[in-house]
Protein backbone atom coordinates (compact mmCIF):
# COMPACT_ATOMS: atom_id res chain seq x y z
CA UNK A 1 0.00 0.00 0.00
CA UNK A 2 1.36 3.18 -1.27
CA UNK A 3 2.80 5.89 2.06
CA UNK A 4 2.48 9.70 2.55
CA UNK A 5 -1.45 11.61 1.51
CA UNK A 6 -2.74 14.00 -0.24
CA UNK A 7 -5.57 16.49 0.20
CA UNK A 8 -8.97 15.94 -0.56
CA UNK A 9 -10.64 19.16 -1.13
CA UNK A 10 -13.97 19.57 0.98
CA UNK A 11 -15.79 20.50 -2.57
CA UNK A 12 -15.66 16.98 -2.90
CA UNK A 13 -18.78 16.49 -1.50
CA UNK A 14 -20.58 18.65 -4.11
CA UNK A 15 -19.80 16.25 -7.05
CA UNK A 16 -22.12 13.38 -8.15
CA UNK A 17 -19.80 10.34 -7.57
CA UNK A 18 -19.59 11.60 -3.96
CA UNK A 19 -23.50 11.73 -3.45
CA UNK A 20 -24.10 8.39 -5.41
CA UNK A 21 -25.68 5.75 -2.50
CA UNK A 22 -25.06 3.71 -0.64
CA UNK A 23 -21.47 4.88 0.64
CA UNK A 24 -18.83 2.46 0.40
CA UNK A 25 -17.16 2.17 4.07
CA UNK A 26 -13.89 3.98 3.07
CA UNK A 27 -16.04 6.67 1.64
CA UNK A 28 -18.19 6.57 5.11
CA UNK A 29 -14.47 6.85 6.93
CA UNK A 30 -13.61 9.62 4.59
CA UNK A 31 -16.87 10.73 5.11
CA UNK A 32 -16.79 11.40 8.71
CA UNK A 33 -12.89 13.16 8.32
CA UNK A 34 -14.57 16.08 5.96
CA UNK A 35 -17.43 16.11 8.95
CA UNK A 36 -15.15 16.40 11.69
CA UNK A 37 -14.36 19.88 13.21
CA UNK A 38 -11.29 21.09 12.60
CA UNK A 39 -11.18 23.67 15.49
CA UNK A 40 -12.83 23.58 18.70
CA UNK A 41 -16.34 24.29 18.34
CA UNK A 42 -19.41 25.82 21.06
CA UNK A 43 -22.92 24.16 20.03
CA UNK A 44 -25.88 25.56 22.43
CA UNK A 45 -27.61 22.43 23.50
CA UNK A 46 -31.02 23.51 25.05
CA UNK A 47 -29.42 26.08 28.17
CA UNK A 48 -26.56 24.64 28.07
CA UNK A 49 -23.09 25.58 25.70
CA UNK A 50 -21.05 22.30 24.57
CA UNK A 51 -17.86 22.25 23.25
CA UNK A 52 -16.53 19.58 20.85
CA UNK A 53 -12.79 19.41 20.07
CA UNK A 54 -11.18 19.30 17.12
CA UNK A 55 -11.62 15.76 15.55
CA UNK A 56 -15.20 15.58 16.78
CA UNK A 57 -18.20 14.72 14.45
CA UNK A 58 -21.29 15.66 16.50
CA UNK A 59 -24.15 13.81 14.47
CA UNK A 60 -26.79 11.63 14.94
CA UNK A 61 -26.62 8.19 13.72
CA UNK A 62 -29.89 9.09 11.92
CA UNK A 63 -28.52 11.61 10.17
CA UNK A 64 -25.28 9.77 8.98
CA UNK A 65 -28.00 6.35 7.77
CA UNK A 66 -29.72 9.17 5.50
CA UNK A 67 -26.27 10.84 4.36
CA UNK A 68 -24.55 7.51 3.81
CA UNK A 69 -27.73 5.49 2.70
CA UNK A 70 -27.34 2.97 5.26
CA UNK A 71 -29.83 1.94 7.94
CA UNK A 72 -29.33 3.17 11.86
CA UNK A 73 -27.92 -0.10 12.38
CA UNK A 74 -25.74 -0.95 9.67
CA UNK A 75 -23.87 2.74 10.62
CA UNK A 76 -23.68 1.96 14.47
CA UNK A 77 -21.99 -1.63 13.05
CA UNK A 78 -19.15 0.34 11.35
CA UNK A 79 -18.80 3.12 14.14
CA UNK A 80 -18.28 -0.42 16.04
CA UNK A 81 -15.74 -1.49 13.90
CA UNK A 82 -13.83 1.45 13.85
CA UNK A 83 -13.80 2.00 17.55
CA UNK A 84 -12.52 -1.45 18.16
CA UNK A 85 -9.91 -0.85 15.63
CA UNK A 86 -9.67 2.23 17.45
CA UNK A 87 -9.89 4.86 14.50
CA UNK A 88 -12.57 6.76 16.80
CA UNK A 89 -14.50 6.31 19.86
CA UNK A 90 -18.22 6.86 20.35
CA UNK A 91 -19.95 8.54 23.02
CA UNK A 92 -23.69 8.41 22.88
CA UNK A 93 -25.49 10.88 25.35
CA UNK A 94 -28.65 12.73 26.21
CA UNK A 95 -27.48 15.61 23.73
CA UNK A 96 -26.22 13.18 21.01
CA UNK A 97 -23.76 11.13 19.54
CA UNK A 98 -20.45 12.42 19.69
CA UNK A 99 -17.71 10.68 17.18
CA UNK A 100 -13.98 11.59 17.97
CA UNK A 101 -11.66 10.64 15.67
CA UNK A 102 -8.40 9.38 17.01
CA UNK A 103 -5.20 10.71 15.35
CA UNK A 104 -7.15 13.42 13.99
CA UNK A 105 -4.27 15.64 13.28
CA UNK A 106 -2.52 12.28 11.14
CA UNK A 107 -5.47 13.34 8.38
CA UNK A 108 -4.58 17.02 8.44
CA UNK A 109 -2.39 19.31 6.04
CA UNK A 110 1.15 19.24 6.83
CA UNK A 111 2.14 22.59 6.13
CA UNK A 112 0.77 24.60 9.27
CA UNK A 113 1.25 28.13 9.92
CA UNK A 114 4.19 28.53 12.04
CA UNK A 115 6.66 26.90 9.42
CA UNK A 116 5.97 23.54 11.42
CA UNK A 117 5.40 20.28 9.15
CA UNK A 118 4.40 16.87 10.70
CA UNK A 119 4.78 13.92 9.69
CA UNK A 120 5.27 10.29 9.98
CA UNK A 121 8.60 8.83 9.30
CA UNK A 122 9.93 4.71 8.91
CA UNK A 123 12.80 3.52 11.15
CA UNK A 124 11.90 5.96 14.24
CA UNK A 125 11.63 4.66 17.68
CA UNK A 126 7.76 5.51 18.18
CA UNK A 127 6.99 5.73 14.27
CA UNK A 128 6.77 9.43 14.26
CA UNK A 129 8.91 12.90 14.19
CA UNK A 130 8.08 16.43 14.13
CA UNK A 131 10.32 18.04 11.82
CA UNK A 132 10.76 21.80 12.37
CA UNK A 133 11.52 23.78 9.32
CA UNK A 134 13.17 27.14 8.84
CA UNK A 135 10.54 30.21 8.63
CA UNK A 136 12.80 31.37 5.79
CA UNK A 137 12.86 28.31 3.46
CA UNK A 138 11.07 28.69 0.16
CA UNK A 139 7.29 27.45 1.47
CA UNK A 140 4.60 26.80 -1.58
CA UNK A 141 2.86 29.63 -1.02
CA UNK A 142 -1.71 29.15 -0.30
CA UNK A 143 -2.42 29.67 -4.60
CA UNK A 144 -0.02 27.15 -5.12
CA UNK A 145 -1.14 24.43 -2.40
CA UNK A 146 -4.99 25.06 -3.61
CA UNK A 147 -3.63 24.20 -7.46
CA UNK A 148 -1.97 21.01 -6.18
CA UNK A 149 -4.97 19.79 -4.34
CA UNK A 150 -7.73 21.05 -7.16
CA UNK A 151 -4.79 18.97 -9.43
CA UNK A 152 -4.82 15.65 -6.51
CA UNK A 153 -9.09 16.05 -6.51
CA UNK A 154 -8.84 16.09 -9.95
CA UNK A 155 -6.62 13.17 -10.21
CA UNK A 156 -8.98 11.63 -7.58
CA UNK A 157 -12.20 11.84 -9.33
CA UNK A 158 -10.48 9.97 -12.85
CA UNK A 159 -9.04 7.44 -10.39
CA UNK A 160 -13.06 6.96 -9.03
CA UNK A 161 -14.33 6.86 -12.75
CA UNK A 162 -11.47 4.39 -13.60
CA UNK A 163 -12.27 2.32 -10.80
CA UNK A 164 -15.81 2.25 -11.39
CA UNK A 165 -15.93 1.94 -15.31
CA UNK A 166 -13.26 -1.38 -14.58
CA UNK A 167 -15.69 -2.99 -12.25
CA UNK A 168 -18.71 -2.48 -14.41
CA UNK A 169 -16.43 -4.40 -17.57
CA UNK A 170 -14.86 -6.69 -14.57
CA UNK A 171 -11.75 -5.75 -14.48
CA UNK A 172 -9.66 -4.66 -11.82
CA UNK A 173 -6.02 -3.74 -10.73
CA UNK A 174 -3.46 -6.37 -9.41
CA UNK A 175 -2.90 -4.80 -5.90
CA UNK A 176 0.86 -6.09 -5.78
CA UNK A 177 1.49 -4.15 -9.64
CA UNK A 178 -0.89 -1.68 -10.48
CA UNK A 179 0.06 -1.12 -13.76
CA UNK A 180 -0.60 -4.88 -14.30
CA UNK A 181 -5.23 -5.09 -15.14
CA UNK A 182 -6.95 -8.19 -13.69
CA UNK A 183 -10.27 -9.93 -15.57
CA UNK A 184 -12.75 -10.83 -12.61
CA UNK A 185 -15.72 -11.69 -14.85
Amino acid sequence: MGKGYFSINRSIEDNWLWKQKPFSKGQAWIDLILLANHSEVKLPKGDEINTYKKGCVHRSIYFLAERWGWNRKTVRRFLSVLESDQMVSVSCTASGTTITLINYEKYQNRWSTDGTTHGTTDGTTHGTQTIITNNNQKRPNARTRASERDEMFQDFLRLVEESEKNDSEGVRRDPEDPERQIQTM
